[in-house]
């Protein structure tokens, strides 16, 4: 069982070596998890991350294979040995987008909080009056406005008032 991690580990060292690819990836996987680490990511997210950088690294050591024993099998071109390696090099960079696509998603809203100097999620998006809030423009949510409205008696629905469908409160009586 030994040799048989030694030779896995041989063989990924030998396409570390000889393939610039994997070089680059090797490089994106290390600045992934150190953003990661910076980030504080969550259980889930590192899992997202630890499986996109070994999708990709994978996919490039079977393309490495792949391209080995097409040149072993065909040394003189042929559109089958074409394909072969074409079909192997779509498969990194099918792994690549996703790995982006992950990283965009996992890496996108923790950047954006840090960037707005706070750790909380987003602020919801409301419908008030007709139209659509984010709720950042200083006015409040809805249950908000209903509680200055109200002196402060609620209005979310508790004991001091409730929400009419223009977004307005109404005092309980």
């Amino acid at each position: 069982m030994a040799a048989s991690f030694r030779w896995a580990l041989s063989g990924i060292w030998q396409a570390t070596r000889s393939q610039r690819n994997m070089k680059i990836h090797w490089v994106a996987a290390v600045l992934a998890v150190g953003a990661g680490a910076w980030l504080g990511l969550g259980p889930g997210e590192w899992a997202a991350v630890i499986l996109a950088c070994a999708a990709v690294l994978g996919a490039e050591c079977m393309n490495t294979a792949v391209e080995a024993v097409v040149d072993l099998a065909s040394p003189e071109r042929h559109p089958l040995a074409k394909r072969a390696k074409d079909c192997a090099a779509g498969a990194v960079l099918l792994c690549a987008i996703g790995a982006a696509a992950t990283g965009l998603v996992v890496f996108g809203g923790k950047l954006a909080e840090r960037w707005q100097g706070t750790d909380a999620p987003p602020a919801p998006v409301h419908f008030e009056n007709g139209a659509l809030t984010d709720g950042g423009d200083g006015a409040g949510t809805a249950g908000e406005k209903a509680e200055e409205e109200t002196g402060g008696a609620g209005g979310t629905g508790g004991t001091g008032g409730s929400m009419v469908a223009d977004g307005t409160a109404t005092a309980k009586r």
